[in-house]
């Protein structure tokens, strides 16, 4: 790598320090932690806010900041008329995300973030 691009980059381990910036805020880390220990990976965000200290639209405004760095993607499965007043919106990680999240040693908490659910 030259030094030109290192600088424009911010040097060889930017990427790094951008990816433990995304990963270490508290909500965003906390969303995280849900995800993993939720029994099937995918809360919706009415169990997040419930499990978390943080409003609705805090919560709201991080699981956009993950979505928009293809961490977590937001699922909606098809339309049920016997449904009512249920989620109709769920969490989870994407492939990248679980590859980042492999990578960062975040995946070795799941043991613990399990627990909580139980």
């Amino acid at each position: 790598m030259s030094d030109v691009s290192a600088a424009e980059g911010g040097g060889p381990f930017e990427e790094q320090r951008q990816v433990y910036d995304l990963l270490s805020q508290e909500t965003r880390h906390l969303i995280l932690q849900f995800i993993l220990g939720h029994p099937e990976h995918l809360p919706s965000l009415d169990e997040l806010a419930y499990m978390m200290p943080k409003n609705k639209a805090a919560i709201r405004d991080q699981l956009e900041v993950l979505g928009d760095n293809d961490i977590i993607e937001c699922y909606r499965p098809p339309p049920n008329g016997e449904a009512r007043d249920l989620p109709s919106q769920f969490y989870g990680l994407t492939e990248h995300g679980v590859e980042i999240l492999y990578e960062y040693n975040y995946l070795r908490g799941l043991p613990v973030a399990r627990a909580l659910y139980d």
